[in-house]
């Protein structure tokens, strides 16, 4: 009897050790993975929920809903949902100060919140932005989502003006650890590149449809972690008035010409750190 005990308690033992084994190998389900990107192979979500806070610079052409367009365009990408708190000329402290965005922020859940200051704050009171971004940024990780700047473009009269838009930005994102979308630094590339491209409208500030086009496209690398190449150039959408109201019917909001849809995805890929495939 004992050698046939000794021999029952190894098979136990043996038994445990090939349980133990198969747990730590099976794969993790979908749902409880980690919400990463493709880089590390795992499976993206299937919708990402985003708030833009802004003014004109985010509501000219409807820029969250050309974001939201180009991710229907991508078959392989997760579904960007899109919503916006914009009023003309608003800075992130009368946006704090008036509590729209900060009640929106808490009353749903968001993946991801982007925070654009008015054109020319970042350069003549950075430190007013960055309060300001201190304090949406708090609450955008208490309620569970995450911050993304966006990062504008100097007005088409005073392109020296980039860098100190592109300090303020930076600086602040990495003191808190948030996401940037470089568009400004796109917009420098492009124009760079093909100092002709009509980018900006007549007011040389706000952005014609080319303009909200490469910043769409920065956007949803910024968001996905997909780059642009070889999406559509035509966007449509729900326009949106000088007031920021948005119309009830869907027009036809960008169609570009193919060279240079490709040239401005192209900018858009490079400036988000995106890598060739």
């Amino acid at each position: 009897m004992k050698p046939f005990a000794q021999s029952g308690c190894g098979r136990t033992r043996v038994a445990v050790l090939v349980f133990l084994f198969v747990i730590a190998v099976i794969p993790v389900s979908a749902a409880e993975r980690p919400r990463t990107g493709r880089a590390t192979g795992v499976r993206a979500p299937r919708k990402i929920r985003v708030l833009f806070i802004g003014n004109s610079y985010t509501y000219f052409n409807n820029l969250p809903e050309l974001v939201s367009e180009l991710s229907s365009s991508d078959p392989k990408s997760p579904q960007l949902e899109t919503q916006m708190i914009v009023r003309g000329g608003a800075t992130l402290r009368q946006h704090w100060e008036e509590g729209k965005a900060l009640g929106r922020i808490k009353g749903s859940h968001w993946d991801f919140v982007v925070l654009q200051d008015q054109s020319m704050l970042p350069i003549t009171d950075p430190e007013m932005t960055k309060q300001y971004a201190r304090l949406f940024d708090s609450a955008i990780k208490k309620a569970g989502a995450r911050t993304v700047f966006f990062l504008t473009w100097a007005h088409q009269d005073k392109p020296e003006t980039q860098a100190e838009l592109n300090e303020t930005y930076q600086s602040i994102a990495r003191e808190l650890r948030a996401l940037i979308a470089p568009v400004g630094i796109a917009w420098s590339r492009a124009l760079k590149e093909n100092p002709r491209l009509l980018l900006y409208m007549m007011d040389k500030s706000h952005p014609n449809a080319a303009g909200s086009y490469i910043a769409a496209c920065v956007f949803y690398s910024t968001l996905v972690g997909r780059a642009p190449e070889g999406l559509t150039c035509r966007l449509s959408g729900n326009p949106v008035s000088i007031s920021g109201a948005v119309a009830p019917d869907r027009v036809e909001l960008v169609n570009l010409d193919a060279d240079e849809c490709r040239m401005l995805q192209r900018v858009s890929s490079d400036s988000a750190g995106m890598k060739r495939e």
